[in-house]
């Protein structure tokens, strides 16, 4: 059995969530926010609510953590033609500058995003870090993309390796696992 210290007081963050004598029913639920600007989940809906719950018996471990996720492709489906605030911020977030523009006019909340949102697109310094933010995110996707091909090819290459010591011909590997004849000899020759 491990044996769990509690952290020294100068350790703890200083935050509302480590008052002392506060119950952790009371606490502030933790909601974690998931924006995709593509269709992620088997849902035709475009709004998904989480919680932890227990596979096998579905018990709710808790109702005091949950993940949203806001799917903005299927939002455009689902739109009412009076859309709810979250609808709007939705809207707000994947509009192009008109639809920006008239969700500004509507509401003062909108119009301070409206041009805090000006007000760094004219900054050059802001706009550099936008564009280096989202050429790391790119070159991630893409590193994660070539590290699961360069994983598919290498299993691919096992099995061929595998089935040809368990005496399978070239033809017969090309019909069990559909790749092309010229690659199953490629696999061989490595």
């Amino acid at each position: 059995m491990t044996d769990h210290k509690s952290p020294e007081p100068d350790q703890l963050p200083d935050n509302h969530l480590f008052e002392s004598k506060k119950k952790y029913t009371k606490l502030t639920k933790p909601v974690q926010i998931v924006i995709t600007d593509f269709p992620y989940l088997p849902f035709d809906e475009f709004q998904s609510r989480f919680h932890i719950i227990e596979k096998n018996q579905l018990y709710t471990y808790t109702d005091h953590l949950e993940r949203h996720v806001l799917e903005l492709p299927k939002m455009n489906k689902q739109v009412k033609e009076n859309p709810d605030s979250l609808e709007k911020w939705l809207l707000f977030l994947k509009g192009d500058r008109k639809t920006k523009g008239e969700l500004a006019m509507q509401e003062p909340t909108f119009q301070k995003a409206y041009d805090e949102l000006n007000q760094m697109s004219n900054d050059k310094e802001m706009r550099a870090r936008a564009l280096s933010r989202d050429i790391f995110l790119k070159d991630q996707m893409q590193y994660q993309d070539d590290a699961r091909e360069e994983g598919r090819i290498q299993s691919q290459m096992e099995s061929v390796k595998l089935l040809f010591k368990k005496e399978k011909s070239p033809l017969e590997i090309l019909e069990l696992l559909e790749i092309p004849l010229s690659t199953v000899h490629d696999y061989l020759s490595l």
